[in-house]
């Protein structure tokens, strides 16, 4: 086996192996709190982990194959999702997050268009999809304009 060929079997070890290790510390944290708050210190600090840890991993392959410009997966202690950003035209950009929790669902959609440094438009959609009958499901539409005006000399 060659030097490189061996790094690369080092470094493919190494980060595949961390991936387990991480998520049994955050999970015995989860475990062990004594309290909700927590819990959620806990999955938002193993996203952030994770999320850091599969774009090294993964994001440069996904982009390749989707034409995407962001890819994000986020694996919490309760939840997995995933961060995607594309931008079409230079004057155009979407943004999608969509989350499976122990809960159920979520998934937030949204585009900006900037005619110039001055005006802008941005437009999106939102939804809860809850697993329990008892919670109601919730959804939302939303957008925005934005006209910034300096008067001259400023």
């Amino acid at each position: 086996m060659g030097c490189s060929s061996a790094a690369i079997k080092a470094f493919l070890t190494t980060r595949v192996g961390d991936v387990p290790f991480l998520f049994g510390i955050f999970v015995l944290i989860a475990a062990t709190g004594t309290s909700n708050s927590n819990l959620v210190v806990a999955d938002q600090l193993l996203k952030q982990l994770a999320g850091e840890y599969f774009s090294l991993l993964m994001e440069d392959s996904i982009k390749g194959v989707t034409k995407l410009d962001v890819v994000r997966v986020e694996l919490g202690t309760s939840s997995l999702g995933t961060h995607i950003e594309k931008e079409f035209v230079p004057s155009l950009r979407g943004k999608a997050d969509v989350e499976r929790s122990l809960r159920g669902w979520s998934w937030d959609a949204r585009g900006e268009y900037r005619l110039n440094d001055t005006v802008s438009a941005e437009a999106g959609a939102s939804a809860k999809n809850f697993d329990d009958a008892s919670e109601e499901d919730e959804s939302e539409g939303r957008a925005k304009r934005s006209v910034n005006y300096r008067p001259p000399g400023s």
